[in-house]
């Protein structure tokens, strides 16, 4: 085949890209053209994943941590890709945190994109300009000005943009979907991806459970600082009332340490 091989950023919608080479030529020429191509942009995403282990803390983290960065913005006067943060900008953000990252809601996942014109976007009162200064889409955004606004179909390439990180963390392909999309004459683009059973599962459930049994043992914990009850510790703990106490509740708790 030649010399094929390309580097590349997987900040910038690979997964889209290899689904669409995929489709045209086939996996085997993907293969082949990638041979020997190790991506690291979203490597640190996979790794702290792994690391916390736990869905909703990774996106909180990461949220926490992309906001921070606007507020370091805002409070330097530096741009972002040309935008300004001014104040307005920043309490949008706060507002809309599936901007930053994506925001858990049972078994999905929604993200918001970031309007390409947010300061513009926040000044006018006008719907259709409000929805033109939100698309990045140079000839969708200009449609909406016109009475022939192209179809929300283009809009797949932008969900695939966004499903980029997020398929990077989980480490494998998703299914996603636009729910709401400027060229549908909505004032946002939003997107919701499902996540796998298997995920919710390890990094979901299994430490909903874990939460809640803490919760329940530290709650009647703290009954022994009460002074009604006192606890026995061990290999497995217990608390029982004081004598000449009465229960402030039926029966008791106990765990094994």
């Amino acid at each position: 085949m030649g010399v094929t091989n390309i580097n590349y950023d997987e900040k910038f919608g690979l997964n889209t890209f290899q689904r669409e080479i995929c489709g045209e030529l086939g996996e085997k020429f993907w293969k082949e053209l990638t041979d020997g191509l190790h991506p690291s942009q979203s490597a640190w995403a996979r790794e702290d994943f792994l690391k916390i282990g736990d869905l909703d803390v990774f996106l909180q983290k990461h949220q926490d941590d992309e906001m921070n960065h606007f507020v370091e913005l805002n409070r330097e006067k530096k741009d972002f890709y040309s935008q300004d943060i001014t104040d307005e900008v920043l309490e949008f953000i706060r507002q809309n945190p599936s901007m930053l990252a994506p925001v858990r809601k049972g078994n999905r996942l929604y993200c918001m994109a970031f309007p390409c014109n947010m300061n513009e976007y926040l000044k006018t009162t006008d719907n259709r300009m409000k929805r033109y200064h939100a698309c990045h889409c140079p000839s969708a955004k200009e449609s909406i000005l016109s009475d022939s606004v192209v179809s929300p179909v283009l809009c797949h390439g932008s969900l695939g943009h966004v499903m980029n990180f997020t398929e990077a963390f989980l480490g494998r392909v998703l299914e996603g979907r636009g729910v709401h999309s400027v060229l549908n004459g909505d004032m946002t683009c939003e997107y919701e991806i499902t996540i796998p059973e298997d995920i919710m599962d390890s990094f979901v459930r299994e430490k909903e459970k874990e939460t809640v049994i803490n919760g329940y043992y530290n709650y009647y914990r703290t009954f022994s600082l009460s002074g009604i009850v006192g606890l026995q510790e061990g290999s497995v703990e217990w608390i029982m009332p004081k004598e000449g106490r009465k229960r402030p509740f039926p029966g008791f708790s106990c765990k094994a340490a």
